[in-house]
């Protein structure tokens, strides 16, 4: 072999020899680290600045801890309350090692410093929750800090837990409850209530409901119930005084000419007897063919009964075409028929009249079992009128003809002469008043 393969070989023995001793003799301490210096196994010195140290190979060892803080989880305990109640509580910690010789002779590493604190903190808490009701810790006793002066759960077993820690080297930095659950039993009871309690709140929500709909539906069958009878009296009402007037009227025609009168009853006679399939035996001076023997209705010398106290004693009208005369039609005009439909129901008592000057227009609304009703009221002269929208009709004043009524202000109307047509209402106010309904307002 040539010389210089054996001092090549030499050279990298040597160069690995270096890089296994050399280690040995030095340490690097980081930033985050606290070192101890062990001469076999017993504590020699410790090193918690960053840097590079040395150490005798193969007789000092070197340790190393975290300067960080470092968590602890303690495992969830049921704990007994004051009031003899169990609780699942659920607690965590924070530290670091402050003392790392005292932390070495006593816990060792960070599982044996977490065994020690379990006892420490646990014990604590164990205490801590005797002393309050689960309600109380379930309430506000999780929490960091001090009640009324008092120091809370979490913040007396972080001061006495801190007291204790320093035997192992640590300082305990928070305690904190990450839950305090109720035990199984009890939880299942706890939703049960719950659930009876929503149970109940929807039953009350449903009986609630099914009121609101019976006073509502109450509400829209009486609503119902009042129109429809106002409709069916206000109908037979006004249809007797339009048969009044009708009866006026075919009196005033029969009047103008009751030979023409009497013949077209007879012709409307002779239709409704003489049909396509009837046969009538009759004697030929019967009354019935009074007008068929005679035009001018004289049968056996005798004009026919009630002639004479109509128009006395007149000779027999003349044969020939019968013509109606038109004055009713120019006496009953349609004004007068309306101020007869209203006299008529003056009479009765369904209207009355008033003039007087408006003084106030109040709109109400009034929103109950679900329904809004909106009232309209105008006084005029002293006296209140109820009006509706399609119910009251505005004359003698072009500016307010088919506005509704909700919309004209006391402005457009105030201090102006009117005269009122009004109907009674068979309901009162809350005041036990008639309630008068107008029906034409009419502007001087």
């Amino acid at each position: 072999m040539p010389r210089w393969v054996k001092y090549a070989i030499g050279v990298v023995v040597l160069i690995i020899v270096l890089i296994i001793i050399i280690p040995q003799f030095f340490y690097i301490v980081d930033e985050t680290d606290q070192a101890l210096v062990l001469r076999f196994g017993e504590f020699n010195r410790q090193k918690t600045e960053p840097g590079l140290n040395w150490k005798i190979p193969f007789v000092e060892t070197v340790t190393k801890y975290d300067k960080r803080l470092l968590r602890f989880d303690a495992p969830p305990e049921t704990l007994i309350t004051l009031d003899k109640k169990n609780l699942i509580i659920d607690a965590y910690a924070r530290y670091k090692i402050v003392d790392p010789k005292v932390f070495f002779e006593t816990v060792l590493d960070e599982a044996g410093a977490d065994s020690r604190l379990r006892d420490i903190i646990g014990g604590e808490l164990k205490k801590q929750i005797a002393s309050f009701n689960q309600s109380d810790i379930i309430k506000d006793q999780r929490r960091f800090g001090f009640i009324d002066g008092v120091p809370t759960i979490v913040q007396a077993t972080r001061d006495e837990a801190r007291i204790k820690a320093r035997d192992i080297g640590v300082e305990i930095i928070d305690v904190r409850i990450k839950r305090a659950d109720f035990t199984d039993p009890i939880q299942q009871s706890i939703f049960q209530r719950m659930n009876a309690e929503r149970q109940r709140a929807a039953a009350l929500f449903r009986a609630e409901g099914s009121e609101q709909d019976f006073r509502i539906r109450a509400t829209a069958n009486r609503f119902r119930t009042i129109t429809i009878a106002n409709a069916e009296r206000d109908a037979e009402i006004i249809k007797g005084c339009g048969d009044a007037v009708a009866v006026k009227i075919f009196a005033a025609a029969f009047n103008q000419d009751p030979e023409f009168f009497t013949f077209q009853r007879s012709l409307e006679a002779y239709a409704e007897l003489l049909g396509n399939q009837d046969t009538l035996v009759l004697d030929a001076n019967s009354e019935l063919f009074r007008y068929l023997n005679d035009p001018s209705g004289v049968l056996n010398g005798q004009l026919p009964a009630g002639f004479p106290s109509v128009l006395g004693e007149a000779p027999p009208a003349a044969s020939g075409p019968i013509e109606a005369p038109d004055r009713v039609g120019d006496i009953f005009d349609s004004d007068t028929i309306d101020q007869l439909v209203l006299d008529c129901e003056a009479q009765s008592g369904f209207v009355q009249f008033l003039d007087g000057i408006v003084e106030n227009v109040d709109v109400v609304s009034v929103f109950e079992a679900g329904l809004t009703t909106t009232d309209i009221n105008w006084t005029v002269g002293g006296q209140k009128f109820l009006l509706r929208q399609g119910e009251t009709q505005i004359r003698g004043e072009p500016a307010l003809e088919g506005v509704f009524l909700r919309d004209i202000e006391i402005d457009d109307v105030k201090d102006r002469q009117v005269s009122v047509t009004s109907r009674r209402e068979p309901a009162e106010d809350e005041f036990g008043n008639e309630i008068l309904l107008a029906i034409r307002i009419t502007f001087q």
